[in-house]
């Protein structure tokens, strides 16, 4: 939360493709829209995460997708990705919730938190 933006960066971002696994988890454009937007800082949070060692990207792997497994019994949809932002937030404050989308777009990309879509063939 500290850093600041870093206009003259190098790093190409491109964005993934999880146009389906959006829909299939029934987030808006609105939701999708932030988790794109906290994707495009994931250069940030891979550069402090490698810095600390695996161990801090493996346990807050396992916490988020803890809070997910637990949320997504209870809510779905934007709700569901409100919820986890809530209880990951130590305040409701933009600052502490933006920095969690960007940890949530992390674990969404790597399908850790929400469900991939089911392929041609899959059940």
């Amino acid at each position: 939360m500290l850093l600041p933006l870093n206009a003259k960066s190098n790093y190409k971002i491109t964005l993934p493709n999880w146009e389906d696994k959006i829909k299939f988890n029934n987030l808006s454009s609105e939701t999708a829209g932030l988790l794109n937007s906290g994707y495009t800082h994931i250069q940030s949070l891979e550069e402090y995460l490698s810095n600390n060692g695996n161990f801090l990207a493996d346990a807050l792997r396992d916490q988020i997708n803890d809070i997910y497994c637990q949320e997504r019994n209870k809510n779905h949809g934007d709700d569901l990705f409100w919820a986890i932002v809530e209880r990951l937030s130590p305040k409701s404050q933009s600052m502490y919730q933006i920095t969690v989308i960007i940890i949530m777009s992390k674990y969404f990309e790597t399908c850790d938190i929400f469900e991939e879509p089911l392929k041609e063939g899959e059940k």
